[in-house]
């Protein structure tokens, strides 16, 4: 007989407010699932920290964001306080969904020395 078990991973909720240009720290050491629930004021770059990957392995980040009536997201990503390219489905920066939460899906690929980030957004209600 084959059992199948249940998959878990526990998100982090992040709801201090967000300024226009703010670098905001998520602390991927206890997920990597993000919960946004912020009065977010403007564009912004995430920061992941604790993103422990080892050389040819890949991991997936997703943000949640729960939007206002105006909407923003994080339109650069850094790794350890370090500037990544993301290379966003269909070739540019996405835009939010005003009073819509959206989803952002990070897969990273770490090379050993390289991070290739490739981001894309989904809307949803």
């Amino acid at each position: 007989v084959l059992q199948v078990q249940q998959v878990e991973e526990t998100y982090n909720s992040y709801s201090t407010t967000i300024n226009s240009g703010a670098t905001v720290n998520l602390d991927c050491s206890s997920g990597n699932s993000f919960y946004i629930t912020s009065t977010v004021n403007g564009n912004w770059t995430a920061n992941l920290t604790n993103l422990n990957l080892s050389a040819n392995c890949l991991t997936n980040v997703t943000l949640l964001i729960v939007q206002g009536a105006t909407a923003f997201i994080p339109t650069a990503l850094q790794i350890g306080s370090s500037a990544q390219t993301i290379n966003w489905q269909g070739g540019s920066i996405p835009s939010g969904n005003n009073s819509k939460k959206d989803a952002i899906a990070f897969t990273i690929f770490y090379t050993g020395s390289v991070y290739n980030v490739f981001g894309q957004l989904v809307t949803f209600g």
